[in-house]
């Protein structure tokens, strides 16, 4: 596992916060070196190490990433009978990061679906996941990347929800218009919640031509704001507001 070199530093790094005041000792080096931690040679010791707001990101990624991957793996040894519940958990978790716009994790948690785990519940699943995965590649501007994934896999004999993302992610508008209107309201997973949420829409709802299908399916307009994604930044400034908000109220509170 690649970020398994992250996780070491990640722990060794804690381990120098709790004993050390955070400054690089002889054993911080020998253990990240041992497990071919990236740039440890620019590392000195005694050195202060600190976790500044990107190196708290990395650290959240990677300890999302392998618990993710070990939980999944533990499941499916365990309960190997439950392989449809660890699909379909698998799977949200990777839709919810795709709507908040981590692409890169999500699309690291994929691949481990598709190519590392080499059983599934059924096909259907198996097209989901490689579905969503060839979408983190195409959320993140690699639209090569997400060909290549779509080429690599057997379509034929897919229904029309599945043809109807590979024609999205292919952008071939014209035909993905087609598919909506041969499903039209009888399918209950291409239904009005996922027009307006699915990120495999979100470039193609923002078409005229995608507001007039959606119109024309369910008789009524496309009323749909996308969401920015939150990145780090925003959510510690959100948090030191909170803080600044409950202190000024802690401080009227005692003038009283």
């Amino acid at each position: 596992m690649p970020s398994f070199s992250d996780f070491i530093e990640i722990t060794e790094r804690r381990n120098l916060f709790v004993h050390c005041n955070g400054v690089i000792s002889r054993q911080y080096l020998e253990v990240c070196k041992e497990n071919n931690v990236k740039n440890i040679d620019q590392a000195i010791l005694g050195q202060k190490l600190n976790a500044n707001p990107a190196y708290f990101n990395k650290c959240y990624v990677t300890l999302f990433e392998i618990g993710v991957k070990l939980g999944q793996v533990i499941w499916r040894k365990l309960q190997p009978e439950d392989i449809e519940n660890a699909d379909a958990h698998l799977n949200n978790v990777c839709y919810q990061l795709l709507i908040k716009g981590h692409n890169k994790l999500a699309l690291n948690l994929l691949t481990f679906a598709t190519d590392t785990l080499k059983k599934h519940h059924d096909q259907e699943m198996l097209c989901i996941l490689t579905i969503n995965k060839a979408l983190a590649h195409y959320l993140s501007a690699k639209k090569d990347d997400c060909k290549k994934v779509l080429e690599k896999h057997d379509w034929s004999a897919t229904n029309d929800k599945f043809k109807l993302a590979i024609a999205v992610l292919r952008e071939e508008y014209e035909n993905a218009i087609e598919i909506m209107e041969s499903i039209g309201t009888s399918n209950k997973h291409i239904n009005q919640d996922a027009y307006r949420e699915w990120p495999l829409f979100r470039h193609f709802r923002k078409r005229d031509d995608f507001k007039e299908a959606y119109k024309e399916i369910f008789n009524e307009e496309l009323v749909y704001v996308e969401p920015k994604p939150r990145n780090l930044e925003d959510i510690l400034t959100d948090q030191k507001q909170l803080r600044k908000e409950a202190e000024e109220e802690k401080t009227a509170a005692n003038n009283v």
